[in-house]
């Protein structure tokens, strides 16, 4: 009985140890996943001068000069990125609403014409039908 309770006991271990094993996989990777993704999103060199600067200021040094400066021109660089990618659509948007404008003004002309036309197949259905009443 107590054999049986051992081997039970060393499979739960085993059991345990796997499953352990498979959450520090999962953990590894979600993290791979997010520190790739940062690295594409913020660059690796915004995020190196994050740590940089977040490390002397929790160590109570002073912070250098060059640390700040790094931070501050790669977050420029950050929003410069950003802002050109805000910019090209918003620009197609206006685009857009330019050739929009456009196309209802010639859309306008053309329905001026159309009224001419329309107007003058009318005189000459008026003319063609006093035509035919003074011919009989």
């Amino acid at each position: 009985m107590d054999e049986d309770r051992f081997k039970e006991s060393d499979k739960l271990k085993k059991e345990n140890i796997l499953l352990r094993r498979k959450l520090e996989n999962q953990r590894t990777y979600r993290l791979w996943v997010l520190n790739l993704l940062s690295d594409i999103i913020l660059g690796s060199r915004y995020k190196e001068s994050g740590k940089r600067l977040a490390e002397e200021i929790v160590d109570d040094r002073n912070v250098t000069s060059k640390t700040l400066g790094d931070f501050i021109t790669y977050t420029l660089q950050r929003f410069t990125r950003i802002g050109v990618f805000m910019i090209i659509p918003a620009a197609l948007v206006g685009v857009q609403v330019y050739l929009l404008i456009v196309q209802n003004r010639l859309i306008k002309s053309q329905n001026a014409y159309i009224d001419t036309q329309n107007t003058y197949i009318k005189e000459q259905t008026v003319l063609n039908e006093a035509t035919r009443r003074s011919s009989t």
